[in-house]
């Protein structure tokens, strides 16, 4: 379905979500130390400034220079070894917690081809945990979306 836009418009809509998609494929890194660790993606808030005052309306900031700062000024207190494994926290397994949230912005993501997103989902749906949020979405299929085929 789509909308009555014209060319223009559709084009400033595909460039927002590629902008706004990258604060979903971000939280899916791996264990290097300039990334945020997607066994820890599903969080309700993150941080993205070393200030509580950062300047949005000129976009000056100061912002955190890459995702790995995100993810450490985020997780102040150690969620676990920073390590390949299960997903965690969150009230994971529960397909109506803040991973079930984060189902259809990833699947979308990797459905429009955003850079990284197919990474990111598999990272999530290879971890060996997974199955059980699958299991899951069989009582609570609101949040079980999968990528549609790209358009």
């Amino acid at each position: 379905m789509g909308l009555p836009l014209i060319a223009a418009t559709e084009a400033k809509l595909a460039q927002f979500f590629a902008w706004k998609a990258k604060s979903i494929v971000g939280r899916f890194g791996g264990t290097g130390a300039e990334e945020y660790l997607y066994r820890d993606a599903a969080v309700y808030a993150i941080a993205i400034a070393p200030t509580n005052t950062p300047d949005f309306a000129t976009g000056t900031g100061p912002w955190y220079s890459n995702w790995g700062e995100v993810y450490s000024a985020t997780h102040s207190t150690s969620p676990g070894p920073r390590t390949e494994g299960d997903l965690r926290g969150a009230y994971f397994p529960d397909p109506t917690s803040y991973w079930g949230n984060l189902q259809p912005a990833l699947a979308y993501a990797v459905r429009f081809g955003i850079p990284g997103a197919d990474i990111a989902y598999a990272r999530m749906t290879g971890a060996s945990n997974w199955s059980e949020f699958e299991a899951g979405c069989d009582r609570e299929p609101v949040w079980g979306v999968r990528p549609a085929a790209s358009t």
